[in-house]
């Protein structure tokens, strides 16, 4: 036997081990679907089994089962609102009291899911389901309003009864006010679609602009609005047109023109539109009132005199002249008859109305008086009509 070793000979190809062929390699977006769909399934029959146990003759199941469904959040409505339209009344005070809890966790800026299943629940439910939708309702749109108030009045928003003038008149309503003195930002606004039961919106300012009508125009029961003393062009009302009612638009003071008589028509208008110190022209107003003739149109320049007279008097006798207004700088005093407005006779307080309406603001025009049998004449400087009534 040789001294040296043997030499180690290479296995045989039958030897050798067979090579592992590499596994197919699964996408990992395929893995992540499928592992969520999985979870999915096993979510939803949790709630179904949750739900289930709602009506447990043992209050400590119902009760376990209860804030378990809650911690689902809002994947549970679905399930929450079949538990509200079953037949065991236990399930469904409960559902309903989970459904009424999430609607009230929901913000402006949420998705309403639970909001709207209560709603249709509501609305198209029966029996004792759609009673304690109806109810639950009730509570949580209370509740959004006076969060939507607290929230509107930080940001220096007034809702309520106010001096807002419309058509020279107060409006003896609830209206939402943006005054000239606010700064803030159109998301700012957003607690105005929680704002039920006020149709009054009044907005004035240099920083009213498109974004902020978007907002304006959510509110669910808006139905007139006045714009004044705003920098808005007349694409910028665009979204009064998403309205699916409005009675009475007011625009003072705002550089309009006539590329919005087209926008106007399209507008659900159905009481009035008054146009007031606009750069809207005569001849469009009439191509307007030849389009809508059913509907009033007030159209003026936008002088503003500055007195009150009875309007159901067959004489224009003054009875408050304004502070600080064109009037009462030119000397007419509450008694004062108005007998003619430049070359124009006056009888009627309306008559004033129109013959000031066709005045801008800076202009100056004679004014006649009849003061206790005495003649008289002033020149009055107009001025601008005050959003709010003093």
């Amino acid at each position: 036997m040789s001294g040296q070793a043997a030499s180690a000979q290479p296995p045989s190809a039958a030897e050798k081990p067979a090579a592992k062929k590499p596994a197919a390699e699964k996408p990992a977006d395929s893995d992540a679907a499928s592992a969520a769909a999985t979870g999915a399934e096993e979510s939803a029959e949790q709630m179904e089994r949750l739900l289930a146990k709602l009506s447990s003759n043992q209050y400590i199941q119902r009760e376990t089962a209860t804030l378990k469904l809650a911690g689902f959040g809002h994947a549970a409505v679905p399930v929450l609102v079949r538990g509200v339209t079953g037949a065991d009344l236990e399930t469904t005070e409960r559902a309903m009291q989970l459904l009424e809890r999430l609607a009230l966790s929901e913000q402006p800026t949420d998705p309403p899911i639970a909001w709207e299943a209560i709603s249709t629940l509501a609305s198209s439910g029966n029996g004792t389901a759609a009673s304690r939708a109806k109810s639950a309702l009730r509570a949580v749109s209370l509740h959004r309003q006076s969060m939507a108030r607290e929230h509107l009045a930080a940001e220096g928003i007034t809702v309520g009864l106010s001096n807002v003038i419309m058509e020279a008149s107060a409006i003896n309503e609830e209206v939402v006010y943006v005054p000239p003195t606010w700064s803030g930002e159109a998301k700012d606004l957003r607690w105005l679609a929680w704002l039920h039961h006020v149709s009054y919106a009044a907005v004035e300012g240099v920083s009213i602009n498109r974004e902020v009508l978007e907002q304006v125009t959510q509110m669910p029961d808006l139905k007139n609005v006045i714009i004044t003393d705003t920098d808005l062009s007349s694409a910028e009302l665009q979204p009064l047109t998403t309205l699916d009612r409005l009675d009475q638009l007011e625009i003072r003071y705002t550089p309009i023109d006539d590329s919005a008589i087209e926008l106007i028509k399209r507008l659900p208008l159905r009481q009035k539109l008054i146009l007031k110190g606009t750069k809207v022209t005569p001849e469009a107003v009439e191509s307007l009132r030849r389009d809508l003739p059913e509907l009033p149109i007030v159209y003026q320049r936008g002088g503003f005199l500055g007195v009150r007279c009875d309007p159901f008097s067959p004489r224009c006798q003054i009875t408050v002249v304004m502070n600080g207004s064109a009037a009462e700088v030119a000397g007419m005093r509450a008694g004062d008859i108005v007998t003619r407005v430049g070359e124009r006779p006056i009888g009627r307080f309306a008559d004033l109305q129109d013959a000031i309406g066709e005045y801008a603001p800076g202009e100056a025009i004679p004014i006649a008086l009849d003061r206790g049998g005495q003649k008289i004449e002033v020149v009055a400087e107009l001025g601008m009509m005050d959003s709010e009534d003093d």
